[in-house]
């Protein structure tokens, strides 16, 4: 286990212990991050994803709003790919290299996105999904990173995937058969099943029938969250799939074709040894130095449908419990269905820094606006509480109001959106996207 900060770390609980609750929590900790650019969005939450796909080393913005369109194609979906360096403006004004119209109305293409080189020329490609078609079928298209204009969709995609709903709930590229090409991976909780399909690949697709692997459970929801990383080390990727129905992530190999049982390929297969968890999802955190951990959110099943924020570190293998293998857990007042988290570096002496999104909290009684960012230093994580009043020299909150932004950080990620060596924090929230940073020191 590579544990590098955590011999010299300071447990958060003790923090806690020694912070008075009236201290003011933006007095001390990490250094506090500036709005560097906001893209207005209309009235509508917007999905965000960031990625290069003109090789100039700046990461141009792919920027969804699933519910844009009017009638014949009320909520057929909108996708803007945003010209980098990114400025500040309406979303529908900006420079953008491509522009996806939604052609079918309610299919809300863009509810998911995903990077993927599916044809193998080098440059990402765009995955979108659309809702369930009053047919209830599902459907993921992918477009090429190298379109530009303006282009309806579903008709401009090369690769089309069709299948029983939910289909694309959760989206990922892996090298899935370690040929140096991008697959595509995606999940279909309504089947309990996550289907592979390799590269190269176009036309059209129909899922399960024509998948090059599947993944799944005889009950359940496999796939109700999908990411990847190296979770043991060994310099390969694994995939994290989340069955909430019976409180289970797995932690998969990659390479294995055909139909196969999770429960018996899985490397690791983590619960809770708490009746109250509820684990809802899981994603992959890239490590600093290298490897992913597991970022776990579990809602308690009582009354209060509070929060928990778990991370693991590696190497994950055989029956783990999330609550006793975390190298971090923190207790939030509310759940945490949509919480997220990054590294990431502001420059200078400061070291890295986890950020943690959490979307879903109202700031009652201070604002009627809800969500927030919390910045955490890693001499901060263990086990303690979330809270504003309780992070001393450890951690930072960034209220929504001190955006004017509802339901901030509904995505977060970081990017190279404004410069090619520096790294941004990119949040949405309602109706616009920003784009956070640190000057110079």
């Amino acid at each position: 286990m590579r544990h590098w900060f955590l011999s010299t770390s300071l447990l958060l609980a003790g923090v806690v212990a020694c912070v008075s609750p009236a201290s003011d929590p933006s007095a001390a900790g990490p250094p506090e991050p500036v709005e560097l650019a906001r893209i207005d969005v209309g009235k509508n939450v917007p999905v965000v994803m960031a990625k290069d796909l003109d090789g100039d080393g700046l990461d141009e913005l792919i920027v969804a709003d699933p519910a844009a369109g009017s009638y014949p194609r009320s909520a057929a979906g909108r996708v803007r790919v945003l010209s980098a360096p990114v400025t500040s403006g309406d979303w529908s004004e900006l420079p953008a290299l491509l522009v996806l119209r939604g052609e079918q109305p309610f299919r809300r293409f863009g509810s998911a996105l995903a990077a993927v080189d599916l044809d193998g020329d080098g440059v990402s490609d765009i995955a979108l999904r659309a809702e369930t078609s009053p047919e209830g079928e599902g459907t993921v298209c992918v477009f090429s990173g190298t379109l530009r204009g303006d282009r309806g969709m579903p008709s401009a995609a090369y690769l089309t995937l069709t299948g029983p709903a939910t289909l694309g709930q959760g989206m990922v590229a892996v090298d899935y058969d370690g040929n140096g090409v991008d697959d595509l991976v995606v999940s279909c909780p309504l089947r309990s099943e996550v289907y592979v399909v390799l590269a190269p690949r176009s036309g059209h697709v129909h899922l399960p029938q024509d998948a090059d692997a599947i993944l799944a459970t005889q009950s359940g929801s496999l796939g109700w969250t999908l990411a990847a990383g190296d979770f043991d080390g060994d310099d390969g990727l694994e995939l994290a799939v989340a069955e909430p129905a019976s409180d289970t992530i797995y932690v998969a190999p990659v390479g294995l074709m055909g139909r196969q049982d999770i429960d018996a390929i899985a490397r690791a297969v983590i619960r809770s040894g708490s009746a109250t968890d509820h684990l809802v999802g899981a994603d992959a955190l890239e490590r600093p130095d290298g490897g992913a951990w597991l970022f776990v959110r579990s809602r308690r099943v009582d009354v209060t449908m509070a929060g928990t924020l778990l991370l693991l570190d590696g190497p994950l293998t055989g029956e783990m419990d999330v609550r006793r293998d975390a190298y971090m857990s923190l207790e939030y007042a509310a759940p945490v269905l949509g919480a997220s988290a990054a590294w990431i570096r502001p420059g200078g002496d400061d070291g890295d820094f986890l950020v943690l999104a959490t979307p879903g909290r109202s700031n009652i009684p201070y604002s009627n606006l809800k969500g927030g960012l919390w910045l955490l230093s890693v001499d901060g994580l263990g086990h303690g509480v979330l809270d504003p009043h309780a992070l001393g020299t450890v951690g930072r909150h960034l209220p929504p109001q001190q955006f004017g932004l509802d339901w901030l950080a509904r995505d977060l990620l970081i990017g190279r959106p404004l410069a090619p060596n520096t790294t941004h924090l990119i949040a949405t929230a309602n109706g616009a996207v920003v784009v956070l940073g640190w000057p110079e020191p």
